[in-house]
């Protein structure tokens, strides 16, 4: 079996969650580098709310008209693809994970530079 599992819950209580609801044979990968756009988290990396982490997904794997769709529903939904498009594109664009974490590095390494572009 293939596709996405998003817990939604507390980030206080996700591993506790985690352990407790995924199975134990399952493939466990979590989402590069992103800003969130969500009211309770916004400008924060890796904050995502469960909708902004579906969407991201779906994006990155090539589903964009149903990123949109699904992020379509939240007011903020449009923003979090708008501070995100250059990363996400760029991930979307590479199939191994040592490519996602150059995309990663660069990112960060022009953002402490002063570069604020990746975002």
């Amino acid at each position: 079996m293939r596709g996405l599992v998003a817990v939604d819950c507390s980030w206080k209580r996700l591993g506790e969650t985690w352990s407790k609801r995924i199975h134990p044979g399952a493939q466990r990968r979590s989402l590069p580098y992103l800003v969130a756009a969500n009211p309770t988290n916004y400008g924060k990396p890796g904050k995502l709310s469960t909708a902004e982490a579906l969407g991201a997904s779906l994006y990155i794997l090539g589903y964009r008209d149903h990123a949109c769709a699904l992020l379509s529903i939240f007011r903020w939904g449009d923003a979090f693809l708008r501070l995100n498009e250059k990363l996400l594109n760029r991930y979307a664009e590479v199939s191994t994970e040592d490519e996602i974490i150059l995309v990663e590095d660069e990112c960060i390494r022009g953002m402490l530079n002063g570069d604020r572009s990746c975002g």
